[in-house]
C-alpha cells in the first residue's frame, strides 16, 4: 500500500543504529534520512503486547533524539493518532524503550511499521518526528509486520517455558528453554516487571505485590521472542 514520504535532510551526524521488535532486531548505519527495510518483518499477534526499542547512532557527539514508531493497523497507507504505538514523552541520547498492544480490531496480514528519531536538542529547540514529511536531522526507517490471529498461532510457538503455579498468588517458576530477558504486562498493557537473565532455564516472577487478574508473560530466546499467560489470584 502506496503511503507519504518521510525522511530527514541530514543523517550524518545522527541516525537510527537499531529498532527491534518481535524477531527484528534491526542494526543500520545511516541511510542518508530514509531506510527502507520492509523486507524485514515479524509476526504480531492480535491481542498481545510487544517492547519496541529505538537505538541512536552518532557521527561524533551524542545529542538528544526523539524517537516514535506507528503501524498501519488497517492497512490503508494513513497514519491516524491510533496508529502510534510509541511516544516515549522525552528525547534521549541513548536507547529509548516502550510497549504497545496489538489491537483485536487490526486487519490480518502485511502492515507497514514506520520508525522515526529527529534532533530535539537539549531544551527542545529541535523537532518531533511525525509520519510523514521531511525533517532537519535525523532518520526514518519502514519495516513490514505480520498481523495475526492468536488462535492460527501453534501453541508450540506461543508457550515454550512452563510456568507453575498458574493461578499463583506469591512466586511463578518458570523452566525450559535459555532466555534472555522477561518482561511481564498488566491487562492495560502496562509493563509491571522486567528480569534480565544471561541464558538461564529457570527462573522465578514475583507476583506477590500484583493485583489480582490476568498478565502476559513476554519472554525472548534463541527462537524468538514468545508469550504466556499468567493469572494472580490473592485469596
Amino acid at each position: 500500500m502506496a503511503t507519504c514520504a518521510a525522511g530527514t535532510n541530514d543523517a550524518s551526524g545522527e541516525w537510527i543504529a537499531n529498532v527491534t521488535v518481535g524477531s527484528i532486531n534491526n542494526t543500520s548505519v545511516s541511510d542518508n534520512g530514509y531506510g527502507d527495510y520492509t523486507g524485514v518483518t515479524t509476526d504480531l499477534v492480535l491481542g498481545q503486547n510487544y517492547v519496541i526499542s529505538v537505538t541512536p547512532g552518532f557521527g561524533g557527539f551524542s545529542y538528544n533524539e526523539y524517537s516514535r514508531a506507528w503501524i498501519d493497523w488497517n492497512g490503508d497507507g494513513d497514519w491516524t493518532s491510533d496508529e502510534l504505538i510509541f511516544d516515549p514523552g522525552q528525547a534521549s541520547t541513548s536507547t529509548a524503550t516502550g510497549n504497545f498492544n496489538v489491537p483485536m480490531t487490526a486487519t490480518q496480514g502485511s502492515a507497514r511499521m514506520r520508525v522515526g528519531m529527529t534532533y530535539y536538542g537539549l531544551f527542545g529547540t529541535g523537532e518531533t518526528p511525525d509520519a510523514c514529511g521531511t525533517f532537519s536531522y535525523g532518520e526514518f526507517e519502514d519495516y513490514c509486520v505480520n498481523l495475526v490471529d492468536g488462535n492460527a498461532v501453534a501453541e508450540s510457538q506461543m508457550n515454550t517455558l512452563h510456568f507453575y503455579p498458574n493461578p499463583a498468588s506469591d512466586v511463578v517458576t518458570w523452566t525450559g528453554e535459555k532466555v534472555s530477558s522477561v518482561l511481564c504486562f498488566d491487562a492495560t498493557g502496562k509493563c509491571v516487571a522486567r528480569y534480565d537473565f544471561n541464558g538461564e532455564q529457570s527462573g522465578q516472577i514475583d507476583v506477590s505485590q500484583w493485583a489480582n487478574g490476568l498478565y502476559w508473560v513476554q519472554y525472548e530466546t534463541a527462537g524468538g521472542v514468545n508469550q504466556s499467560k499468567i493469572v494472580v489470584s490473592h485469596e
